[in-house]
């Protein structure tokens, strides 16, 4: 380690990796008192060190407190056991003269809620699974008394107690309507979400804030995967707008998702900022159906919004390709136990063995992947070469990029089941993508339960 580096380059540094590759990657490299080593291999982003602005609290004031009143959403099914740190991280938050929380609880009735009665705070009991029905924004909408509006997952948590000041800022900006701010995966999330969060720091440049408009939008529009990454990360992160604009588009009767109501904002001129400078540490990790669902209802509320359309293969012969992909890729699975070979070297091997392999494996309910054997458990695999080819190819670009990012980090996996679950998550990742984009017909199950 350099001793003339001063605490603040330091610091610096730690950030500049934090931002760039996550919680787990600084602590690999932490661990291994490498992180600022000058042998190690920098990556080639450009970090402008003006436009990070590193305080200590007791250096910042703020002058001008916001005295609007704040309404902060926080929609939970099953109550997270970060849930009640996060409310007290809000409650924390500087510059902001008034807050009042609101939770949508969806399902039951459960007794966990009883963890934020020390909160001032209210609670919506909605018995409905679904998350953002007109009817529970409507239920919502009549609840709050904020003029802002900032709508928070149960499993995130701002970084330093003016992350809230700092995301409603930018909209007294008349040309601003809206605030996301970027999630970074927290230090207990699983590989498969790392992953993802460097796979979409490699497609857009999470060292600047980025404000997509109409003009943007046209670009974004020619769909490549640059596009739809770009549009996607808006999903599903804090969100922030006026109240009166949540309420304006209320007579939108498919409004589902943060993405739907984005992307109707940024088509009817309004202008949306990113902020990658401001962020939440996220934990969610889930099992393989969970990001079936969730990659497929981004996906097809993507290119419903935006009117794109969408390939018209069947949807029997497309379950019965991916099954076939399915089984294969379970009867190989083990190839990634190799722990005499580097993980880039058996993910290869992985995909060489699917490639050649045409015979499939049996259905194993009581596995550790056995949700998703559940998933394709009802559909007979079919050998379409043509619907397999373009579904491996999709998956295989996937793997390089997770073999990529292994690599670029030097990670040494705790075990390899770390990897198999993550090869089985891309696996259904690509499969929710894959159904959204190659069929004209809907599938409801997969767009309700999300949360599950």
């Amino acid at each position: 380690m350099d001793k003339d580096l001063t605490k603040k380059e330091l610091l610096v540094k730690g950030i500049k990796v934090l931002k760039t590759q996550g919680w787990r990657a600084l602590l690999q490299k932490v661990n291994k008192k490498i992180l600022f080593n000058k042998s190690i291999k920098i990556t080639p982003l450009s970090l402008d060190i003006n436009c990070l602005q590193i305080r200590e609290p007791k250096d910042r004031y703020i002058h001008s407190p916001i005295n609007s009143k704040i309404s902060l959403i926080i929609t939970t099914k099953r109550v997270a056991k970060d849930l009640e740190f996060t409310i007290r991280k809000l409650c924390q938050q500087i510059g902001i003269s008034h807050i009042e929380i609101i939770i949508i609880k969806f399902g039951s009735e459960d007794k966990n809620l009883n963890i934020c009665n020390d909160c001032s705070i209210e609670i919506l009991q909605n018995k409905e699974s679904l998350f953002y029905t007109s009817e529970t924004i409507n239920k919502l909408i009549e609840a709050i008394n904020g003029e802002y509006i900032v709508f928070i997952s149960q499993d995130a948590f701002p970084i330093g107690n003016y992350w809230l000041y700092d995301l409603i800022i930018p909209l007294y900006c008349q040309e601003i309507s809206a605030v996301v701010s970027t999630a970074i995966p927290h230090i207990k999330a699983d590989l498969f979400n790392s992953w993802l969060y460097w796979y979409r720091h490699q497609i857009l440049d999470f060292m600047k804030d980025t404000l997509l408009n109409k003009q943007s939008f046209k670009a974004l529009t020619l769909m490549d995967e640059k596009s739809k990454t770009v549009l996607i990360t808006l999903n599903n992160n804090p969100l922030c707008l006026k109240a009166d604009l949540l309420r304006k588009y209320l007579s939108y009767s498919d409004y589902v998702d943060d993405l739907n109501l984005l992307l109707k904002l940024i088509k009817d001129g309004h202008s949306i900022m990113f902020q990658t400078s401001n962020a939440v540490i996220k934990s969610e990790n889930g099992n393989a159906l969970f990001y079936l669902k969730k990659s497929y209802t981004e996906r097809l509320s993507l290119y419903k919004i935006l009117e794109i359309p969408r390939n018209t293969e069947p949807l029997y012969a497309l379950f019965g390709a991916l099954c076939h992909l399915y089984l294969n890729l379970k009867k190989n699975i083990n190839l990634l136990k190799d722990t005499s070979a580097k993980p880039s070297v058996v993910l290869g091997s992985l995909l060489s063995k699917l490639k050649e392999d045409k015979d499939e494996s049996t259905f194993d309910l009581s596995s550790p992947e056995g949700h998703l054997d559940s998933f394709f458990f009802n559909h007979k695999p079919i050998k379409d070469e043509l619907i397999i080819d373009r579904a491996y190819k999709l998956f295989t670009s996937k793997l390089e990029s997770l073999s990529d990012y292994l690599l670029s980090l030097d990670l040494c996996l705790d075990t390899r089941e770390d990897l198999a679950k993550c090869v089985y998550n891309i696996f259904s990742y690509v499969c929710g993508i894959f159904l959204a984009e190659n069929s004209q017909e809907e599938i409801p199950s997969l767009r309700k339960e999300i949360f599950e």
